[in-house]
């Protein structure tokens, strides 16, 4: 005996830089060929190697052009990272995350843990620590302490 299975409709994805929309503007007509596929019985998944942001925020724009889309739609390189991430490390490892909300999201969503601070700007981070009088402060200056603090607790 055979079960029977609904078939899986074809995929359309659609990256958003450069096909949905360009420097953040939508290109003419893309909501409607969005809605024409969609009316084919296909489905219309988006892709982004922008891992800024959170999916919310990227359905959220896909919904003020006209395109309504689902979070399940929408993939980023965040999403793809944490993925791999997560096949190599064990729920709940601590990740350092140097990024922003997208990749914070992304790692949480898998059960990994980055830093308290991640994901915000430096205003709100951890107190930097103060560069020499010649020296030009840089990333792990200022992370370094507070990660090796974080990643003993």
């Amino acid at each position: 005996m055979t079960a029977s299975l609904d078939p899986i409709p074809p995929v359309v994805l659609c990256d958003l830089d450069g096909v949905v929309w360009l420097a953040g503007e939508p290109l003419p007509g893309v909501a409607d060929a969005v809605a024409r596929l969609r009316r084919a019985g296909l489905v219309v998944a988006f892709l982004t190697n922008n891992s800024s942001l959170p999916v919310a925020e990227y359905v959220a724009r896909l919904e003020r052009i006209g395109i309504p889309t689902e979070q399940c739609h929408v993939l980023t390189s965040a999403l793809a990272a944490a993925a791999m991430l997560a096949g190599d490390l064990p729920s709940g490892a601590r990740v350092l995350a140097c990024a922003g909300a997208g990749v914070v999201e992304a790692l949480e969503a898998r059960g990994l843990r980055p830093p308290p601070w991640a994901g915000r700007s430096r205003s709100s981070s951890p107190r930097r620590a103060r560069p020499r009088a010649n020296q030009r402060p840089t990333a792990m200056r200022w992370l370094g302490p507070a990660w090796r603090r974080w990643r003993t607790r």
